[in-house]
């Protein structure tokens, strides 16, 4: 596939090496994703309107076709890991009937019921109930595969962002009304559980990127984290060091910097915050959870 930078103007590249990166991203994640069933529809659509696009493009309209093609890219992301990630959820949770009192630290946080539920639904996409019986039954490829689908996913979204700062703005609103905030905070606020068995180390790291990206110069988006609350909570619990996620503090502090620079919001939910003074999870005392703020 064509790097963004061929298809369009170079003037309007803001910066060559994602340009040139992005397309590759999106060669390996097409290939890959074209060997899942409840993927493969989406991978078509993508190619057909690529292919469109491309053979209508006459020189003239370099804004709109460039527009144009870093949105598609940022919809198959969006897409893709939204399949992924509600199906690694359903995969990780025990069939069993009988009730399963899990540790605070593994409790889904709030809302995210009805993110896999809107994830299940998500426009053009088969259902997840078969691909969870095939993830199960696939057992460690299956798994890797899907880690290495959301890599390629947060890579291409992050990518996109860089591309060019004079369609950045647009973008950022197309990602945002396409539902890219909610799959990346269902990706930061994973049970650890769940991250752990079905992903590759820096999963979160990759998606704070994703974020920081996402969130930098765009009040509509900062606005959009800021009015979820347990989501800046997330954002901010991993300035804490974590192996798993190399880097991912880095991110973590960039994406607050620019959240809290365009929205106020977010600046009085942090100010409203108190020292953790004491381990947010002690054995025995399961009412302290992960992440919550401890009184003196």
């Amino acid at each position: 596939m064509p790097s963004a930078r061929r298809e369009s103007g170079a003037n309007l590249i803001s910066n060559p090496d994602a340009a040139r990166t992005i397309g590759g991203h999106v060669d390996e994640l097409v290939v890959l994703a074209q060997t899942d069933a409840d993927l493969n529809m989406a991978c078509v659509k993508f190619q057909m309107e690529h292919a469109a696009s491309k053979a209508s493009f006459d020189g003239t309209g370099e804004r709109e076709h460039l527009l144009a093609t870093l949105c598609r890219m940022v919809d198959l992301a969006t897409k893709i890991s939204t399949v992924v990630l509600h199906r690694a959820i359903g995969a990780a949770t025990p069939k069993s009937t009988s009730p399963v009192s899990p540790r605070p630290d593994e409790m889904p946080p709030p809302g995210s019921t009805a993110f896999a539920a809107a994830a299940a639904e998500a426009p053009g996409m088969a259902g997840p109930a078969s691909s969870v019986d095939d993830l199960m039954a696939g057992g460690e490829l299956c798994t890797e595969r899907d880690a290495t689908l959301m890599q390629h996913c947060c890579r291409v979204a992050a990518l996109a962002f860089l591309v060019s700062e004079e369609m950045r703005p647009l973008l950022q609103q197309h990602a945002l009304d396409s539902g890219l905030l909610a799959v990346v905070r269902g990706s930061l606020c994973i049970p650890r559980h769940v991250e752990l068995r079905c992903f590759a180390e820096g999963f979160k790291t990759e998606h704070m990127n994703v974020l920081s990206n996402f969130t930098f110069g765009s009040r509509s988006v900062c606005d959009a984290v800021a009015a979820d609350e347990p989501f800046v909570l997330a954002i901010m619990g991993a300035t804490r060091i974590d192996e798993e996620n190399p880097g991912l503090v880095e991110w973590a502090e960039f994406t607050l910097r620019n959240v809290c620079g365009m929205s106020p919001a977010a600046a009085d939910v942090i100010k409203n915050q108190k020292p953790i003074t004491k381990p947010a999870y002690m054995p025995g005392s399961p009412s302290a959870g992960a992440g919550q703020a401890v009184k003196a």
